[in-house]
């Protein structure tokens, strides 16, 4: 299909809201800078406002045009608040899952912004950091840029607390958790977060009471879940902690990660060279684990003053 540049300057609010044409017109390559602002000016009142709002978040976001798309997913979650959850759960999805060089993209993109003095760019910039799992940037951005509390939205404090405690200052997580909690006491993912904090703490107990209550209201939430396991993990409850993997994989079967940290919770609990067999056979490409339990079998050999057979479980990795 040919390119094609939509003029839409001329349209008003109630023809953008009540034309089947408009996604249509969205969808094409090219999204002229009057359509952005049209969106920009529109208010966020009704049903179709919001969903509106979100589908054109993920054509801008298709589009690569990221700090578009991502100023139109934050005025879905700073001003109804009843959507933002929603929002900045499928914003988080989009942004977590991009590549490197879209990453790159993205954060150019934002960068320009804060040049210009753009309102929120600085926030912006710090999230992304945080969504692309650089965390330690993130703090630093965070930090450099003079942010405080008072400056985010309480889905940017989740992931700046979350990198706090990623980059190993449980301290300063905890503490930006129970402000959001203070303010939003629903604030599930702060829950969550609050209690890997609690629980290298040394807190594990009501950590996990505060988990069993948020798992009553969302049995099947995979985040609680994988919270419950570090629980019992760092409390040195393996067996437990391997029980709990097994209902995320009834859940999401084949799931990677539960595999992977299952067959760790089994090697911590003394069955090395069970989780090594199970490891060879359902994680063939996972060099890494199996690396990883190859040496704790070598290390199990030492304790039990078998040298020489450590030698030779540990020569392939030399």
């Amino acid at each position: 299909m040919q390119n094609t540049k939509i003029e839409i300057s001329d349209l008003d609010r109630n023809y953008i809201l009540s034309s089947k044409h408009l996604h249509t017109t969205m969808i094409h390559p090219i999204i002229t800078k009057k359509a952005i602002e049209i969106l920009e000016r529109m208010p966020l009142k009704t049903q179709d406002d919001i969903d509106f709002h979100m589908r054109s978040a993920e054509l801008l976001f298709n589009e690569n045009l990221y700090w578009d798309a991502q100023n139109t997913y934050q005025r879905v979650i700073v001003k109804p608040k009843r959507y933002a959850k929603q929002a900045a759960r499928q914003r988080d999805n989009r942004f977590s899952n991009l590549k490197k060089d879209q990453q790159k993209s993205a954060l150019d993109q934002v960068s320009k912004a804060i040049s210009s003095d753009e309102e929120n760019a600085a926030q912006a910039y710090v999230l992304l950091l945080n969504l692309f799992r650089d965390y330690k940037k993130g703090v630093e951005a965070f930090e450099s840029f003079g942010l405080t509390y008072g400056d985010l939205t309480h889905d940017q404090a989740y992931w700046v607390a979350w990198a706090f405690f990623k980059t190993g200052d449980p301290v300063a997580a905890n503490a930006m958790f129970v402000r959001i909690l203070m303010e939003d006491p629903g604030h599930t993912q702060s829950k969550i977060g609050q209690s890997y904090c609690m629980t290298v703490m040394g807190n594990g107990d009501a950590a996990l009471d505060q988990l069993r209550t948020v798992e009553s209201r969302q049995p099947d939430d995979l985040e609680v879940l994988y919270a419950i396991a570090f629980v019992h993990e760092k409390k040195g409850r393996f067996l437990e902690a391997t029980k709990v993997y097994d209902r995320i994989l009834k859940i999401s079967p084949g799931n990677p990660l539960a595999k992977r940290l299952q067959l760790r919770a089994y090697a911590d609990m003394g069955a090395v060279t069970y989780a090594s067999d199970r490891a060879e056979n359902e994680l063939p490409l996972d060099n890494e684990l199996k690396n990883s339990l190859t040496a704790r079998s070598a290390v199990n050999h030492i304790r039990w003053d078998e040298s020489e057979i450590a030698k030779d479980i540990l020569s392939p990795l030399t």
